[in-house]
C-alpha cells in the first residue's frame, strides 16, 4: 500500500493539472518564468520530510531540478513534546540539515538574511530557511531563542494546533490569543529578526 500524504497529494495534483493544462510552448514559457522568479516554498522539506536522513542522489537531483529559490524547513518536533526535549531535538535537526548543506554545497545554501535569498537564486542553489511551527522549544526559557537564532532559526509560528505557554493553538475551542509569555516571545523575536 502506498502512503499518500497531504503534501504529496497537493504536489502531485498541481503537477498533473499543469501537465494536462499547458501545451508544450506554454510549458516552456512558464518554466522560464519560474526559473527567473524568486520562488519560495513556504513550508517544505528535504527528501522524506517524515524522517531526516542523508539525501539520496535522486532527492538531490529533484532539489536541483525544482527551480525553487528557497524552502522554509520546519525543524522538529511539532506538538506535544516537553520543552527540554523539543529544544534538544530542534538543535539536532538543525545539525542534520547543516550536514546536508555541507554535503551538497553545489545544490543547497543557508539563508540567514533577505540578501541571501537573491544570492542563492543567482548561484542556482536552493536556499534553506529554518523555522519552528510552535514555540514549545523555548516556551519556558526565552533565552533559547538567542541560541536558535545563532543556529539559523529565522521563522517561528508561536503555536500550532494545541495551546502552549505562548498562546492558544488553532484547534483550541477558546481563542485567548497570545499569553503574556507569548507577547514577550514575539518582542524578543522582533528584536532578533525572527519572522513571526
Amino acid at each position: 500500500m502506498v502512503r499518500v500524504t497531504r503534501r504529496t497529494f497537493v504536489a502531485g495534483s498541481a503537477a498533473a493539472a499543469i501537465a494536462v493544462g499547458l501545451r508544450a510552448p506554454a510549458r516552456a514559457a512558464a518554466a522560464g518564468v519560474y526559473r527567473r522568479a524568486i520562488v519560495i516554498d513556504g513550508l517544505g522539506g528535504l527528501g522524506n520530510s517524515e524522517t531526516m536522513g542523508p539525501l539520496t542522489d535522486a532527492q538531490v537531483r529533484d532539489i536541483r531540478d525544482s527551480g525553487l529559490s528557497c524552502v522554509h524547513l520546519t525543524m522538529r518536533p511539532v506538538g506535544t513534546t516537553s520543552p527540554d526535549t523539543a529544544f534538544t531535538r530542534a538543535v539536532i535537526n538543525i545539525g542534520e540539515v547543516e550536514s546536508e548543506i555541507e554535503s551538497h554545497p553545489d545544490v543547497l545554501r543557508r539563508i540567514r538574511t533577505v540578501a541571501d535569498i537573491a544570492t542563492s537564486k543567482q548561484a542556482e542553489r536552493t536556499g534553506l530557511i529554518y523555522g519552528l511551527q510552535d514555540g514549545v522549544a523555548f516556551e519556558t526559557d526565552l533565552s533559547r531563542l538567542d541560541e536558535l537564532y545563532r543556529l539559523g532559526l529565522r521563522i517561528v509560528q508561536p503555536t500550532y494546533n494545541r495551546r502552549n505557554l505562548l498562546g492558544d493553538g488553532c484547534l483550541e475551542p477558546a481563542n485567548a490569543g497570545l499569553s503574556k509569555a507569548g507577547v514577550e516571545a514575539v518582542e524578543r523575536m522582533n528584536t532578533l529578526g525572527i519572522l513571526v
